[in-house]
């Protein structure tokens, strides 16, 4: 009973305070969407894979991220294997990274693929084969976790 009614009173102060109980702070408002330059591409040709982060809200919104990377592309066979980056994951220093959006930012980070298991803007991760492959972008901050949808390219 004393449980119930500290739980509620709890619930009754973070309401009063204007606290978000539904989510993390942050999380809503936010959008993550991603675009490639171009549809269709041969090896070693560019294809920029552009991922816009948007503040849809009037409210400044501060992410604070566990490593330097803050935007991560990823691109998959049509079974959903990641091909690249290699292993599936890019590598990232361990610091503490930060990023703020003001209300109604767009924010655009661009990445470089030629068809390569990498992008490092080179061709030296190793030619992927010729096929229909899906390009996502991932946000993984402390509070905020956004994926966007998936683009298909063709690699010739």
């Amino acid at each position: 009973m004393i449980r119930r009614l500290f739980a509620c009173g709890i619930l009754f102060v973070a309401a009063a305070c204007g606290g978000d109980i539904a989510g993390p702070a942050g999380a809503d408002g936010l959008t993550l969407e991603v675009a490639v330059s171009s549809p269709s591409i041969e090896f070693g040709e560019v294809d920029t894979i552009t991922a816009t982060l948007a503040n849809k809200t009037s409210s400044r919104i501060d992410l604070t991220f566990p490593s330097s990377c803050q935007i991560v592309p990823y691109v998959t066979n049509l079974v959903g294997t990641i091909v690249a980056p290699p292993g599936g994951s890019r590598p990232c220093l361990t610091v503490i990274g930060s990023r703020t959006l003001e209300p109604h930012e767009v924010q655009t980070t661009r990445f470089l693929w030629l068809g390569a298991a990498d992008f490092t803007g080179s061709t030296r991760g190793g030619r992927l084969p010729g096929g229909v492959y899906r390009v996502y972008v991932t946000l993984e901050a402390y509070d905020v976790q956004l994926t966007s949808r998936r683009v298909t390219v063709h690699l010739k």
